[in-house]
């Protein structure tokens, strides 16, 4: 678990929005308040709201992204400054949705 209450897909990873689908996924079918209190749900909204994208929000700065990499606003990065495809947006929505 990260400082943004979010996984990665290893100990010392970035966060990532599968792996923390995954998780949150994992910890519901435990069904116990043991489980449900390792998750800061505050924290895990930023971390969606910092991953989504808005109209004229771009996706990573200039120096980093490509010319083919564009925005969709609505959608969400699987990681900060990572891709941006259907997944992160199944991914993130459920999340926030169980939330």
């Amino acid at each position: 678990v990260s400082t943004q209450s979010t996984w990665g897909g290893a100990p010392f990873t970035e966060p990532h929005v599968a792996s923390t689908y995954a998780a949150i996924c994992a910890i519901m079918n435990l069904q116990c308040e043991e489980a449900y209190s390792i998750v800061d749900r505050p924290k895990m909204l930023d971390y969606l709201y910092r991953l989504k994208h808005n109209v004229d929000t771009p996706i990573c700065s200039p120096q980093v992204c490509s010319q083919s990499r564009t925005t969709y606003p609505g959608g969400f990065q699987i990681h900060e400054n990572g891709e941006n495809d259907l997944r992160s947006v199944y991914c993130s929505l459920v999340v926030s949705d169980v939330l």
